[in-house]
């Protein structure tokens, strides 16, 4: 409630100044009317766990435009800045926006969101891209080289997106193959507690693979949560496991988007334990089995959300490799043996 009181002081605020500041009304409106827009979404409608990796990393672009617009705003209203040097201007316009931004990511925190510092950064090239779009005694070239410079920082900010954007165009286009690992940037649609890197120490097909350097903790393991989630077409789960000791014991778990909305109970996904031998084990799962496995309902396989492969308790630190993960479709006149 406190927040959304202060916002609508806010936004009467400048919504005023807006109306009585010199000049174009419309060029004074659209940027007050743009952050009242966007303003929301800081704390409302934001990525949850289950959101698409390229949707989560372009939300945070948001932080960028808000700042842009907030900076822009702060100057072409002017009356902080009367009488004040460049160096000044930028100097005030960074300590508030900084200020916000803090605000901004502590207040978070009762919408279920993290503080991030990575967030405040992003507060701060908005800032800056606004600061110097706005019309400021500084000659053109020294403010185009300067527009550049901080437009080349969003760009390298921009990167990750447009990395885990071409992944999931890829896991698409692949699918149903989930994971062969010839891509660096595959491993970001995995994720777990135990250390994960695309290594060319050991591969199935093609020259990479996955590998998991799981610990002693309760549970380790490596869990898929980016891919195509309509599996009901195909028939069976096959992956390989490369075990670099004698047998170790793993689980293999898969849940679908109904679970994760419920208490997440044990009898409500699949579970099963699986002993790995020395070298390479192909895994081989019967999707029937899978829909089958929760006690009360019958598993959804057009939305399954998640695969995991954890181990229990190890008494050392141990190391697999897991490659070529894919569903298969007897249909198609394809055997597959244990």
């Amino acid at each position: 409630m406190q927040i959304k009181k202060l916002y609508m002081q806010w936004g009467s605020m400048t919504l005023n100044s807006a109306k009585t500041a010199n000049g174009d009304a419309w060029g004074k409106k659209w940027p007050v009317i743009l952050m009242l827009f966007l303003f929301p979404l800081f704390f409302f409608g934001v990525p949850d766990y289950y959101s698409s990796r390229s949707f989560k990393n372009f939300w945070n672009v948001g932080h960028v435009v808000f700042f842009a617009l907030f900076s822009y705003q702060l100057l072409i209203d002017g009356r902080l800045f009367r009488n004040k040097s460049f160096f000044q201007k930028l100097f005030l316009c960074l300590f508030i926006s900084t200020i916000l931004g803090i605000f901004i990511e502590f207040a978070q925190n009762g919408f279920d969101r993290d503080v991030e510092i990575n967030d405040l950064w992003r507060d701060l090239l908005g800032a800056s891209i606004g600061f110097f779009l706005s019309p400021l005694a500084l000659n053109k070239l020294t403010k185009t080289i300067i527009l550049f410079s901080l437009t080349a920082v969003l760009m390298l900010q921009s990167i990750p997106w447009f990395l885990v954007l071409a992944d999931e165009i890829n896991a698409n286009r692949t699918f149903p193959v989930l994971s062969d690992f010839e891509s660096e940037v595959e491993a970001t649609r995995w994720s777990g507690d135990a250390i994960l890197t695309i290594s060319d120490e050991m591969a199935f097909s093609g020259d990479h693979s996955l590998r998991v350097d799981l610990g002693t903790d309760k549970y380790s393991g490596v869990a898929l949560s980016y891919f195509p989630k309509d599996w009901s077409e195909y028939q069976i789960l096959l992956f390989e496991v490369f075990n670099t000791d004698d047998n170790l014991d793993i689980t293999v778990r898969i849940h679908d988007q109904l679970h994760t909305q419920g208490e997440q109970l044990y009898s409500d996904r699949f579970n099963r334990k699986l002993t790995l031998y020395k070298g390479w084990n192909t895994i081989n799962i019967n999707l029937e089995d899978v829909a089958s496995a929760p006690v009360t309902r019958r598993m959804d396989l057009s939305s399954v959300s998640g695969l995991g492969v954890f181990v229990t308790e190890q008494p050392v630190p141990t190391t697999i490799y897991v490659d070529s993960v894919k569903l298969v479709s007897l249909a198609h006149g394809i055997t597959v043996t244990r």
